[in-house]
């Protein structure tokens, strides 16, 4: 529907179906739309004629709202469903106006196209500007399996400069002295097998403990960046039973470094979408 310059002040659109309907420079002040859908819609309304947030409750689409001129209206929008409370609607009309943004650019050179391919990667299929803040988190999540395998191969790799070590704490109280540091392998774990155990036992146990060390290891990397005495990776450390530290030499080192990098980048993503509004 075609609906540029029409006048539907105080109209009752309740349960409208006006996908890809073209509002450009269209009278909506006081206007129903309660439950409509306005999927694909083009929004460009008179300017200051959205004023009452509660007037979108329930509406679908707004995520896909569009713009071609400028972004005035989804700007009143957000900001109209900002006073009346409406946070998930206005995270959505926030998604709406950074992704049209970032689609515009595309087509604007060689550079714009790179910052437009920046904040795909970093900030909308990560949490979709906003949109889906636990995103990060999920992300992290997963990241913690992803870097298990990487950290498995370290096992079983036979480089001696190359692998995960374990240092023993020079000060702990258990066992003192300075031993060298140890280092892990599918072969030689940090602690011998049971004598006593049956020989699918140890198959069992062998296997167990080739998957939980990589995997610890995961995490402490994920979460070995911090600041001061807030340092998630200590505090994760403080479980073990043993006083030890593991560390990473050649390539596991350097993808144990990547991935505290995208952890905290992440966890910094979560902490402005979900507490902030870093995208407005």
């Amino acid at each position: 529907a075609n609906l540029e310059n029409s006048d539907l002040t105080g109209a009752d659109l309740k349960k409208a179906d006006l996908t890809g309907a073209k509002l450009i420079l269209t009278h909506i002040a006081g206007a129903e739309f309660r439950k409509a859908d306005l999927t694909n819609v083009i929004f460009e309304p008179e300017p200051g004629s959205v004023r009452d947030g509660s007037k979108f409750a329930d509406v679908k689409g707004l995520p896909t709202l569009r713009y071609e001129n400028s972004p005035h209206g989804l700007m009143e929008l957000r900001e109209a469903l900002k006073k009346a409370g409406m946070r998930e609607q206005e995270r959505e009309v926030t998604y709406a106006i950074n992704h049209n943004r970032r689609e515009k650019i595309w087509n604007q050179g060689l550079w714009r196209k790179l910052e437009s391919l920046f904040h795909l990667i970093c900030f909308e299929l990560t949490c979709q500007y906003g949109m889906n803040p636990g995103r990060p988190l999920e992300i992290l999540g997963l990241g913690l399996f992803l870097f298990t395998f990487p950290y498995l191969l370290a096992l079983r790799s036979r480089n001696r400069e190359t692998g995960i070590w374990v240092i023993l704490m020079p000060d702990r109280v258990l066992g003192g002295g300075k031993d060298r540091p140890y280092k892990l392998t599918i072969h030689r774990p940090f602690r011998p097998l049971p004598q006593d155990s049956t020989r699918f036992g140890e198959r069992i146990l062998r296997g167990w403990r080739l998957v939980r060390l990589p995997f610890y290891f995961s995490l402490l990397s994920a979460f070995n960046l911090g600041w001061r005495e807030l340092n998630v990776g200590n505090w994760i450390s403080r479980l073990q039973k043993n006083e030890y530290t593991l560390r990473a030499t050649g390539w596991v080192r350097s993808v144990a470094g990547l991935q505290s990098l995208l952890s905290i980048y992440l966890l910094a993503l979560w902490v402005l979408t979900y507490f902030g509004r870093p995208f407005d």
